[in-house]
């Protein structure tokens, strides 16, 4: 048998795709414009890869570690402008910064000019109004010279990304884009993006991540090991990667040290990521997404080892956090050398994964990627047309309707409604009764438990009296670190075992109230299509307790304090511990418990009083006031409604065809 020419069956999936895009496109199925783009990203042969993840989870120190093999890009500060972070070939090191059109800044300048607190209660707006804001003081820095960087682009040393990426960098108020041009083979038609985080309490950086997610062919999740897969990283993996028809999905579980220095055995957090995958692809719908999760497997690394096996030890001896990292890390991993940091870190296996990725599914990739959204786009029209066609089926069953029965109707229409309202009600108080009473414990249970870990804190500071030397000092740093590592590790257990019994209760409540809509529907609409429309709603209806609690303590960890010029032991210094402890204590709230389930029992409501109340009911009632004000038309309504259910059968007819041409190319 002659051997399989490889070019000759690479371009004719690649034909096939492109046939498929045209197709779609003439079907209406996805936009010209976006055929466009699909077709050129496929002619020019460049695989995009996105990291993602939520904020502070390791992104950027993974991409130095991983390409860089340097803190080249700044960590834990992205600008206010959401510039997305572009990596890709080059054979010389340098970068390219994109600066905002003149049009674009005057846009900001206007947004920037309203009154924030006008907006207080439109979490959107608000955060949209002070990033504005923001960019608009640090834009000063450039004074009269910002006009003449307006759209345009400007090359310089990669040295000087900060300036463009960096929280207080020069042109950061006008950066719409960097991209970083940089000599590594593996990224010869690559494009590696570093991506805001998908929980930034700034609106625009999250929308400029997912609107990028939307040109992703592979995505490479970073979740955090300290609470790896939360309800936030479900999100972000079984929501808006799933509607954007990725190619591929990788998984990090980064910063596994923290509960590794805990006890927690490294095959636990493993297991654990990877059951509450399997979970969750049980529950979701979308069998592509399923299908690709199944050949994923999540890697546990800590990028902050990784790198610090790849930077100079002069670098790592001149900067206090990376020096006392390396000194955490030697005495509770027993190592001491680079070589052995690199092999504790487990970058490699993930860093290897990409690679193979790229040298061996791009081109797979770069196809399933416009594939999966074009069949993505083809459900989204199914659904739209089946919707049509009910609604339009409904209409023609009342105008088919005797005049002496439409008053009959409108009275069993407008009863449904009463009673799914009255229904509605008693579904929210039970919630709220149930529901808030948990949340509630789980909130003074929370605070109770900082309390009394703040008091073994200051307990550990007052024990340690007389003067001693700095190597002392990071001792009794590492001691505090240790006992807010094991706070935080018990916070957020807690947290999510409660979060998951709270999610149970809330969706438990949500079942029953469709299955009592349900039976009234049979009781006072039998003569209407109601059964299609109710699976529809419980599948909008979604169960989304967002309970991101600030557990980080930063001022303890990381304050100044432990490496100020003092290199002893001192009661001044003891007492400025104790107050940040204090602070973190008096400060620390669990309030956002009670917020997001507040808002998730409201979001759902709001959502059941729309579609069942509003759109389906309110239609039916609007649909019989309409016949009984114009019986004179009535004839002429019916060979309309005909019109229009025949017009949408015959499009849901063609429809069905061309998704059998599609599937069979």
């Amino acid at each position: 048998m002659e051997e399989k020419n490889v070019f000759e069956d690479f371009q004719a999936k690649k034909q096939e795709i492109l046939k498929i895009t045209e197709k779609a496109a003439a079907f209406g199925w996805i936009t010209k414009e976006r055929a466009a783009e699909i077709v050129k990203k496929i002619e020019s042969d460049v695989l995009t890869i996105g990291v993602i993840g939520q904020m502070k989870c390791g992104k950027s120190t993974f991409l130095n570690a991983f390409v860089f093999e340097d803190d080249i890009l700044p960590s834990a500060t992205t600008p206010m402008t959401a510039a997305l972070t572009v990596v890709t070939y080059g054979a010389e090191k340098k970068l390219t910064a994109e600066f905002y059109t003149a049009d674009e800044w005057a846009e900001q300048k206007a947004v920037a000019s309203q009154n924030a607190e006008d907006f207080k209660g439109n979490e959107k707006e608000y955060s949209k109004i002070k990033a504005a804001q923001e960019l608009g003081e640090k834009s000063k820095s450039l004074g009269d010279s910002l006009s003449q960087y307006l759209g345009k682009t400007q090359s310089d040393s990669i040295e000087n990304l900060v300036d463009y990426v960096g929280a207080d960098g020069k042109f950061v108020a006008i950066t719409k884009s960097v991209k970083i041009y940089f000599p590594k083979d593996y990224l010869k038609g690559v494009e590696i993006v570093d991506t805001p985080g998908m929980n930034d309490p700034i609106v625009s950086r999250e929308e400029r991540t997912k609107e990028f997610l939307s040109k992703a062919d592979v995505v490479l999740v970073m979740l955090y090991a300290g609470r790896p897969f939360d309800s936030t990283d479900h999100a972000i993996l079984f929501d808006n990667v799933r509607k954007c028809g990725i190619g591929k999905v990788l998984i990090g579980i980064n910063k596994y040290d923290i509960p590794y220095m805990n006890g927690e055995d490294e095959s636990v957090i493993q297991t654990y990521v990877e059951d509450e995958i399997r979970k969750a692809c049980r529950e979701c719908q979308d069998d592509s997404l399923v299908e690709i999760l199944k050949e994923t497997k999540p890697v546990l690394l800590s990028a902050g080892m990784a790198l610090l096996s790849e930077l100079p030890m002069s670098k790592i001896e001149a900067k206090n956090s990376y020096k006392s990292d390396w000194a955490r890390f030697c005495d509770n991993f027993e190592i001491s050398s680079q070589p052995q940091f690199r092999e504790k870190s487990h970058i490699d296996t993930l860093s290897q994964q990409v690679i193979d990725m790229i040298e061996n599914e791009k081109g797979e990739i770069l196809f399933k990627k416009p594939k999966n959204e074009i069949r993505a786009a083809g459900t989204n029209k199914k659904v739209e047309l089946e919707k049509a066609l009910s609604d339009a089926s409904n209409s023609l069953k009342v105008l088919s309707m005797p005049d002496s029965e439409l008053d009959e109707k409108l009275e069993a229409v407008e009863k449904a409604k009463k009673r799914m309202g009255r229904k509605l009600e008693r579904f929210e108080e039970s919630v709220q009764e149930e529901c808030l009473d948990k949340a509630k414990a789980l909130k003074h249970k929370m605070e109770d438990t900082v309390s009394e870990a703040c008091k073994k804190m200051g307990a550990t500071i007052d024990s340690t009296g007389g003067l001693f030397g700095r190597d002392k000092l990071s001792g009794v740093k590492n001691e505090i670190d240790r006992q807010q590592i094991k706070l935080r590790r018990n916070l957020e257990r807690m947290r999510d075992e409660e979060s998951n019994e709270l999610r149970k209760s809330l969706k438990k409540f949500v079942e029953k109230y469709f299955d009592d809509i349900a039976e009234m529907a049979e009781k006072y609409l039998d003569d209407f299509d109601y059964s299609d429309f109710i699976s529809a709603i419980r599948s909008k209806v979604t169960v989304h307790i967002n309970d991101d609690v600030d557990l980080s303590g930063e001022k303890i960890f990381n304050g100044d304090f432990w490496n100020s010029d003092l290199g002893f032991w001192s009661n001044s210094k003891k007492e400025t511990i104790k107050a940040a402890i204090n602070d973190f204590d008096a400060s620390f709230s669990a309030s956002s418990v009670l917020d997001s389930l507040n808002a998730c029992i409201e979001t759902v409501t709001k959502r059941i009083k729309k579609e069942v109340e509003d759109e389906f009911l309110g239609g039916l009632e609007k649909t019989v006031n309409e016949c009984k004000a114009n019986k004179a038309n009535k004839e002429a309504e019916i060979q309309k409604q005909k019109a229009t259910l025949e017009v949408l059968q015959t499009q849901k007819a063609e429809f069905d065809k061309q998704l059998k041409e599609i599937e069979t190319m």
